[in-house]
């Protein structure tokens, strides 16, 4: 049986567990918030590298870190990260083949979201909104 905690679909890059802020820089500076830290940085949610522009930043890299923390959520199908703004798809919790307990962000109506790649979703028929670090957005389709 496949480890689904190690799950690669497709083509995408593998995720893993690895959430944090990567320095780019040896060069520090104090920020708004108070803390002397790299005054450039990156990151990697869920094992997948993020360019950050910390210029324009008045947090450092841990207080951007903390608050990411709360607000990217795993797709609950391959378990790369969901970022604020990004689309999310809704799907429907199959007992034969359940979505890995560790990543699951589940809706009101029992189902659980998962991204829009084209390994997950190819068809972008699952489409239900974009994420906002806390909640979905529903999509409003207008019809002419």
């Amino acid at each position: 049986m496949e480890d689904n905690m190690s799950m690669n679909k497709g083509s995408l890059p593998k995720s893993d567990d690895l959430f944090e802020c990567v320095p780019t820089t040896t060069e520090t500076r104090k920020f708004g918030c108070g803390h002397e830290h790299a005054k450039d940085f990156d990151f990697i949610f869920y094992g997948i590298g993020y360019k950050y522009d910390a210029t324009t930043s008045d947090k450092c890299g841990v207080c951007v870190l903390e608050e990411m923390r709360s607000k990217v959520i795993r797709c609950g199908d391959c378990g790369r990260p969901i970022m604020p703004g990004d689309p999310v798809a809704g799907y429907v919790i199959d007992p034969d083949k359940p979505p890995n307990p560790a990543w699951v962000h589940t809706d009101e109506n029992g189902g659980y979201l998962g991204c829009l790649s084209m390994d997950c979703c190819p068809s972008g028929g699952a489409y239900m909104g974009n994420w906002d670090g806390e909640r979905v957005i529903p999509h409003k389709f207008l019809w002419p």
